[in-house]
């Protein structure tokens, strides 16, 4: 059975973080890791995006210029990688809460 085009037996990584994001496009609302993959994901952007940082900083320390370069393609990369989790593995039509109470369990059938 396919529910809002996703099948009802995906397990999801991500969840709404509100009643209030419910019905809204992906990207006009927010989302929350609900699983240990889902935080990992999110720990993955935030591993790419201190690399990119670590890296503009150390070719300026050294005094070559265009670190910058790789901080903005590794940002880049990380935001691309996030908002492909989130939408492939993101359930739009509960929240967070909604798993953590039992309301909800993980495969988006309720």
């Amino acid at each position: 059975m396919v529910c809002g085009g996703v099948p009802m037996t995906q397990r999801f990584w991500f969840a709404r973080r509100s009643k209030s994001h419910v019905g809204k496009p992906m990207w006009f609302g927010s989302f929350q890791p609900i699983t240990w993959e889902g935080w990992v994901s999110v720990l993955g952007f935030v591993a790419l995006m201190t690399l990119g940082l670590g890296l503009w900083t150390q070719s300026n320390t050294q005094g070559l210029g265009g670190g910058w370069m790789g901080f903005v393609f590794l940002s880049f990369m990380a935001v691309g990688m996030l908002f492909i989790a989130i939408k492939s593995k993101g359930d739009p039509d509960n929240t967070a809460a909604d798993y953590r109470t039992g309301q909800v369990k993980n495969g988006g059938a309720p």
